[in-house]
């Protein structure tokens, strides 16, 4: 997640970190929460695309989370260890119509058990593969789930 710049800045990519990542949690669910960021963008929605300034903080990132999600309790934060200070308070919004026409009621309740800031209540990625949204029916995908494998093609050696 890290990389180096060639006059030797570090420059860190915060669009699909979550939360407990960003404050200092030693516990996190980092794959799930990313997994809910891209479910999103399939719909068209951006959270690293709400800020208007040219530099993309930490801050910013947060904000554009609690604008959409609503702002975690502050027993919540206080647990975050890197939060400067007293947050703003936003109320959870609606996803706009285009996320709900791309992933419909499956995709949406999907997301919103991806994005849950607290970590311990997060979907994880073996239950987001089991969740009905991504049933190989959906996609016409064919072939078979396998435990321990996931779903497999029909065509792969796997699903024989």
């Amino acid at each position: 997640m890290q990389d180096l710049m060639e006059d030797g800045i570090e420059l860190q990519t915060l669009w699909y970190r979550a939360p407990e990542v960003l404050y200092g949690d030693q516990e996190y669910s980092v794959d799930s929460w990313s997994l809910g960021l891209v479910l999103v963008e399939l719909g068209g929605f951006h959270f690293h695309k709400a800020t208007k300034t040219q530099r993309y903080t930490q801050i910013d990132y947060s904000v554009a989370l609690f604008q959409q999600l609503g702002t975690p309790s502050i027993e919540r934060l206080t647990r975050l260890a890197h939060w400067p200070g007293q947050p703003p308070k936003f109320q959870r919004k609606p996803w706009p119509g285009a996320v709900w026409s791309a992933l419909g009621l499956p995709g949406v309740s999907m997301v919103e058990k991806l994005l849950a800031f607290d970590s311990s209540l997060r979907m994880g990625v073996a239950s987001a593969a089991a969740h009905d949204f991504v049933s190989p029916e959906r996609f016409g995908l064919g072939g078979r789930y396998r435990e321990g494998c996931g779903f497999v093609p029909a065509a792969s050696p796997a699903s024989e």
